[in-house]
């Protein structure tokens, strides 16, 4: 049984689709001292962002079990163990920072103003989240 440390770094948006009222984030957590990413899409109108984490949590752990290929069944067992920081939830944390994410795309869709706007759209497509 192999055991995999994961370490939360960040979310990043990758594209804001305004014509689907929808989100495109991308998941950079550390396995084994390696960078990987997970791309997830959210729906900025739905507000059940535990359900959406937990999607994140399941599909990194179909990621990393996809991983390993052996014919030994006991070395295919993985067990998965996510890295909190500060004794906080990291669920928690990542809810935060997906609302978060969501309340800046959504004050700046509602901003009726033209002063700066390309560079405010800049900003946008460049929101990041350190974990």
């Amino acid at each position: 049984m192999q055991v995999v440390r994961v370490k939360f770094k960040r979310v990043e948006v990758l594209k804001i689709d305004t014509m689907h009222n929808a989100l495109h984030l991308n998941f950079v957590f550390e396995e084994g001292g390696i960078e990987r990413s997970v791309k997830k899409n959210i729906d900025l109108r739905d507000d059940n962002t535990s359900s959406f984490v937990r999607g994140v949590y399941s599909d990194i752990r179909g990621s990393v079990s996809t991983a390993l290929d052996s014919d030994d069944p006991w070395e295919n067992m993985i067990n998965v163990v996510f890295v909190e920081k500060d004794n906080e939830d990291m669920e928690d944390r990542l809810s935060v920072a997906v609302k978060r994410l969501k309340e800046k795309i959504k004050n700046f869709r509602t901003n009726k103003t033209s002063d700066g706007y390309l560079n405010r759209w800049s900003d946008m497509k460049e929101l990041k989240i350190e974990l």
